[in-house]
């Protein structure tokens, strides 16, 4: 049997004054019923209030915070205020300054044009197999830049990411397993939202080749017509086409049998990717040894998103295209030079993840 209706603090009182004088559950409701003939309590709710009465001292019910627009908006003060001299926002950033628990979501925070915060944390969690391979390539690196001076300077760092119209910027090169936390999204045939814009670029030397945007999904084929009629006209107006070593990210679609053959011929022995067949085989998990993506996405965000202005898809575009063109051409040497402290980094901590 169950009750009719929610009892009253009142009522819950009397029913635990009546298990504890009876102690016994169908005594106490009888002589309940007389007093609420049209109440009809179970035992089980009867023994729960005696037993919460003989500990707590009350009946009553704990008052639950309040929930709602109400409390959300006050939550998002309390991030604003906190976030006011905050570099790098994530939820767990959030969660441990702010004392923010749910329903406040990233998804609710991003709608939100004032605060961008990072979906996931980026940590590595590498295998001792991708350790290994890490610091074989990184020995076969570094052994290139001791015998060439301009090694460094004359390879070619490519990739991709999806800037989105609300600030958050994807980096196309890591692929999910069960052994990694990775934030980065690769897929093999990646779908255009209409809020997004997927941009190809290429570093090399004091030159930034690109950008160029991809305006439909992605596969090989799309990609591999981007190289051909964008990237290699760049590099040959540029004069690097036969002087420069090309590599790629991770993504799949970087690596169809069409994409490795085209590679091939146009890069001799001149190229890196994640592949065995490749004659430098690019390690997994090592975006820390990418310029792309240890400086020039992060750049991009600073200095793209750093106006109030609602964006659109079309000013997106047009932003990253003025910050690219006015990026100054000094720093591409200090960027360099980075890239190659990092190779000896990796090659002092055998492989291992790291921060510089």
């Amino acid at each position: 049997m169950t009750r009719t209706k929610l009892f009253t603090d009142e009522e819950k009182l009397l029913m635990a004054k009546l298990i504890d004088h009876y102690k016994c559950p169908s005594i106490a409701k009888m002589k309940f019923q007389q007093v609420y003939p049209d109440l009809d309590p179970d035992y089980s709710t009867m023994t729960y209030n005696a037993k919460k009465w003989l500990e707590t001292g009350s009946v009553a019910r704990r008052n639950k915070a309040k929930s709602g627009k109400n409390t959300i908006d006050k939550q998002i003060q309390n991030i604003k205020v906190s976030a006011a001299t905050a570099q790098h926002l994530t939820m767990k950033w959030i969660k441990t300054s702010s004392n923010i628990q749910a329903p406040l979501t990233t998804s609710r925070l991003q709608r939100i044009n004032t605060i961008n915060v990072s979906r996931k944390t980026v940590k590595k969690i590498l295998t001792s197999s991708e350790r290994k391979n890490r610091l074989a390539t990184c020995q076969i690196l570094l052994d290139k830049i001791r015998k060439d001076g301009n090694f460094a300077l004359n390879t070619l760092f490519s990739g991709e990411a999806c800037f989105h119209i609300d600030g958050t910027v994807t980096r196309q090169n890591y692929k999910k397993n069960r052994h990694s936390t990775i934030a980065d999204i690769n897929v093999g045939n990646i779908s255009l939202k209409t809020n997004m814009v997927m941009v190809w670029c290429g570093m090399c030397n004091d030159s930034i080749v690109g950008p160029y945007f991809f305006r439909q999904s992605i596969n090989s084929n799309h990609y591999l017509n981007m190289l051909q009629e964008y990237a290699i006209p760049a590099l040959k107006r540029l004069g690097l086409l036969h002087q420069c070593f090309f590599q790629q990210d991770d993504c799949d679609y970087h690596y169809s049998r069409k994409i490795l053959r085209y590679l091939h011929s146009t890069f001799p022995n001149r190229w890196m990717g994640r592949t065995t067949s490749a004659p430098i085989a690019f390690p997994s998990k090592s975006s820390d040894l990418s310029p792309l993506h240890f400086y020039l996405w992060n750049y991009l965000k600073k200095h793209v998103y750093n106006h109030n202005e609602h964006m659109t898809v079309e000013k997106l575009q047009q932003q990253i295209q003025s910050v690219l063109e006015s990026f100054p051409k000094e720093e591409m040497t200090q960027i360099t030079l980075q890239y190659a402290k990092r190779i000896v980094k990796c090659v002092e901590v055998e492989g291992k993840a790291f921060q510089i």
